[in-house]
């Protein structure tokens, strides 16, 4: 919330990947490309909110995971860098 003003920052984001596959994020400068990848990863700050469910995959068998609830600790040990990564944006570019 920026001046007591709602900002709806990324809306309506489907994605179904198949194991295996990869999926690049792509598009103009500001349309929420970092936003949503942050989301994904639990790398939001605390104020920010998130709707709507995220499941990868559990690893070995295991129940999947919501990345939009799960905690630091499984994203940390579990997801980030392992199983989704974020390649940011060169500032240079």
């Amino acid at each position: 919330m920026r001046g007591g003003t709602h900002v709806s920052a990324v809306t309506d984001a489907t994605f179904d990947l198949a194991a295996g596959e990869c999926l690049a994020l792509v598009g103009e400068s500001g349309c929420g490309k970092s936003v949503l990848a942050s989301a994904l990863l639990g790398l939001l700050p605390e104020n920010a909110q998130t709707a709507g469910s995220a499941l990868i995959a559990g690893p070995d068998g295991q129940p999947p995971v919501d990345l939009l609830t799960a905690d630091e600790r499984t994203l940390a040990r579990t997801v980030r860098g392992r199983r989704v990564g974020l390649v940011p944006q060169s500032p240079a570019a």
